[in-house]
């Protein structure tokens, strides 16, 4: 059976997880070992390292797993079976288990950051070149719901807000708009618009 984000593998015995780590707060991967390993790691040592896809993992007995799925089990004790840790705040380095709740893999998604190559440094905001204005859009279950076209980022980002809170709930992540990036905006503006009238 092939095991990837969509089918997750199945976790060990909670029993046979604390015989090798246990759960440590102050440790950057959120566990620590109980035992010193065969490559010098010592007993108290974080247990698993940063991967290259951002997140937390370690292996037992040669097979791999993502951390937040271990600490799930062993702080709710409850294995999260076929759904995904979600982290709350969208850190993935953040393994506090009070950062953590379930999602589907939709869920997962809606709790995303703005991806590096879009014209707005806001999620669900892009510009719209033919209008000349930013466009609020917020994608759910592969619709795109408008919220609007806007003169300033800011109110874009603003109009995505409310719709992705209406609409994705508990699983809503703020774009990050705050009263000073609007402010900025506005004296940027209120700036050009004096030089214009010079």
């Amino acid at each position: 059976m092939k095991y990837g984000s969509n089918n997750p593998r199945p976790l060990p015995s909670i029993e046979e997880l604390l015989e090798v780590v246990r759960l440590d707060p102050s440790s950057p991967t959120g566990l620590a070992w109980v035992t010193g390993r065969r490559n010098g790691t010592k007993a108290g040592d974080p247990a698993g390292g940063l991967k290259k896809n951002g997140y937390y993992g370690l292996r037992i007995n040669r097979i791999d797993y993502k951390n937040q799925r271990i600490i799930y089990l062993l702080h709710y004790g409850v294995d999260p079976g076929k759904y995904l840790v979600d982290h709350i705040d969208g850190d993935v380095t953040n393994n506090a288990p009070e950062n953590y709740r379930l999602a589907t893999i939709a869920e997962n998604n809606r709790n995303v950051k703005s991806h590096c190559d879009s014209t707005s440094r806001f999620t669900g905001v892009s510009w719209h070149s033919t209008a000349g204005k930013w466009q609020a859009v917020v994608r759910k279950d592969g619709k795109n719901h408008y919220a609007g076209t806007y003169n300033m980022e800011t109110l874009a980002a603003r109009a995505y807000n409310r719709l992705a809170a209406e609409l994705f709930g508990e699983f809503f992540r703020h774009n990050g708009v705050t009263d000073a990036d609007f402010d900025a905006e506005m004296q940027l503006m209120h700036d050009a618009m004096a030089r214009l009238s010079l």
